[in-house]
């Protein structure tokens, strides 16, 4: 299933892919499994283009992510997260009432950081 799940996340499952936005966002749904060879340079390319455009790098220029450190006793310690993000369509309606686009889970937050270290550090070595 995982291999199935990545090789859709490719797009090499010869249109029995995972939808993406037109800005090129992940957009989930079921899919059936075919067989396809994936490289690992291919999925850490498509783990960058996701983090890109969670970061603004989409048809919106919009930011799906915040943080911001609170003055206090423990000036490690940031708050923030990662939003639901935007529809298939790539529309985000930023308000409070939408919590299905505006809330930031732990869920999508702590994968996110762990992709963005893996890939900040495969850009220096």
């Amino acid at each position: 299933m995982a291999d199935y799940f990545t090789c859709s996340c490719e797009q090499k499952n010869d249109g029995y892919n995972i939808s993406m936005t037109r800005g090129a966002l992940l957009y989930i749904k079921m899919v059936n499994c075919l067989n396809a060879r994936l490289y690992p340079q291919g999925l850490l390319n498509f783990a960058g283009s996701q983090a890109d455009y969670i970061l603004g790098k989409n048809p919106n220029s919009q930011i799906f992510e915040t943080w911001h450190r609170l003055h206090g006793k423990n000036p490690n310690v940031i708050y923030g997260g990662l939003v639901g993000g935007p529809n298939k369509n790539d529309e985000f309606n930023d308000d409070w009432a939408n919590h299905e686009q505006t809330e930031p889970t732990t869920s999508a937050t702590a994968p996110l950081l762990g992709v963005r270290t893996f890939l900040q550090i495969e850009q220096y070595q």
